[in-house]
């Protein structure tokens, strides 16, 4: 009688583990496809319609307008957070959350949402750019307000970063602005100079020769 339960045990066992692996079998595999197409979806959006119909929208003077606009940004930003947390599309999704909240004028989020996608992918471009437009609002804000310390803050925060050279030249060309409005003439020349030597093809690099001919006249 022993033994017959024993069996009658085991093949309960057996029978139900079977059944499990059987119903994982049948399960279908992970459907990619769909998130394809949710990217390719929002791609057309951004390249084709409403990215293109919410820009014209925020310049308007309409009100209303603007609010549509605002409504289409934050449609689209609604789609990206719905694919971030598949692995193959998070760093495209979440550079473009951060996008598209600047363009919104979500600035606050769109530093948040910046600073994040940095944390995972420091060297991502489109981050850096959106994290460095949102700081030179601030100290720009700063900056009129005479708060000059502060705003330097904010540019200095953009080269913590590892960022593309234009956005370090960038940076250095305002805080070499605000250091000649201080009176501080040696810090302004400092990052006038060193913007001139890391990124000596671009256009900033004229604008930081002017102000460096314009503080040698005036000593």
């Amino acid at each position: 009688m022993k033994l017959i339960i024993k069996l009658l045990i085991i093949t309960a066992f057996v029978v139900i583990i079977s059944w499990q692996v059987l119903s994982l079998a049948a399960k279908p595999p992970f459907n990619y496809d769909k998130y394809v197409e949710k990217v390719e979806r929002i791609e057309a959006k951004l390249t084709a319609g409403n990215f293109a119909e919410a820009k014209v929208l925020l310049l308007s003077e309409e009100a209303e307008d603007k609010e549509k606009a605002k409504v289409i940004f934050n449609n689209m930003i609604q789609e990206y957070e719905g694919i971030k947390h598949n692995p193959k599309y998070r760093q495209k999704a979440m550079e473009e959350i951060a996008s598209l909240n600047y363009k919104a004028g979500n600035y606050k989020e769109a530093l948040i949402k910046a600073e994040e996608t940095l944390k995972e992918y420091p060297k991502d471009q489109r981050a850096s750019t959106v994290l460095a437009l949102c700081l030179r609002q601030k100290a720009n804000r700063l900056e009129r307000e005479k708060k000059y310390n502060l705003a330097i803050a904010e540019y200095e925060k953009i080269l913590e970063y590892p960022i593309p050279d234009g956005l370090s030249a960038f940076a250095n060309y305002f805080i070499g602005r605000i250091y000649e409005k201080k009176g501080e003439m040696e810090n302004a020349t400092i990052h006038y100079r060193e913007m001139i030597e890391k990124v000596p093809e671009l256009g900033w690099k004229d604008r930081a020769e002017e102000r460096l001919k314009k503080i040698s006249y005036e000593k």
